[in-house]
């Protein structure tokens, strides 16, 4: 319509669509997929709306910034000749969704979210509010008291811990779970610790853990170590599913 009619031009953004629907309590009630007018329903809903969901919430730009490392997909060959996976250091803007700053780092730790932030806050200025999980580089004790010098509100997601929510006597499915001895950002304990958990709990299926060695946060960089992990993968799949 705009394209025949020049004066209902310009067009506003999906974005700037969405957010007025928010901001005048035009929100559409989420029913979950297949679901029933059930007690069981209700409940699942009710606990889905509880839990955090964050899109264009903040009033202006540069009210809330979100910061994370994502392992890279592939592994590359450092200056010691060692070759090891990346992480990617991003940070953006809640309101805008502007990248602040993007960088490649070779582990997640302390010294690479501080040096991440201080690049996004010469390039952006200083934001209200920031926003990361609950990693430990990501709540190391110089980053939540550099932020707060800086008068920066430091918020970090929901905690969640699928060790606490076991419940003994639960037909658990069968479960495989995958760790790595050397993983830096989830300590292979949390593996152990869950499995041990699981396996004490359950009257289902099995549970087994694989713990991949000599292997960091993206699993096995060698070729070889990589085929064994999915063909122990596809092998329990298959197992437990009967070919189906």
């Amino acid at each position: 319509m705009a394209e025949r009619d020049r004066a209902l031009a310009p067009v506003p953004s999906y974005s700037s669509i969405r957010r007025f629907f928010q901001a005048q309590g035009w929100r559409k009630r989420r029913r979950l997929a297949g679901s029933r007018d059930t007690a069981g329903a209700e409940q699942a809903e009710a606990r889905l709306a509880a839990r955090e969901v964050r899109s264009y919430e903040a009033e202006y730009v540069g009210g809330l910034w979100h910061w994370d490392c994502h392992v890279g997909s592939r592994p590359v060959l450092t200056a010691r000749g060692a070759w090891t996976t990346p992480v990617l250091f991003g940070c953006i803007d809640d309101r805008s969704r502007l990248a602040c700053h993007l960088q490649w780092y070779l582990a997640e730790n302390a010294e690479c979210v501080a040096h991440g932030l201080s690049q996004a806050f010469q390039k952006r200025g200083l934001p209200r509010a920031g926003m990361s999980d609950n990693g430990a580089a990501m709540c190391a004790a110089e980053i939540v008291e550099g932020l707060a010098r800086l008068g920066i509100v430091h918020e970090t997601t929901l905690a969640y811990s699928p060790y606490h929510a076991v419940k003994k006597g639960t037909a658990y499915p069968a479960t495989l779970l995958l760790s790595a001895d050397s993983d830096d950002r989830v300590d292979p304990m949390h593996a152990r610790k869950f499995a041990a958990a699981l396996q004490a709990a359950t009257t289902g299926g099995p549970v087994l853990l694989r713990i991949e060695q000599n292997a960091g946060h993206g699993g096995a960089d060698m070729v070889k170590a990589s085929v064994e992990a999915r063909a122990d993968e596809y092998a329990f799949v298959l197992a437990h599913t009967k070919g189906n």
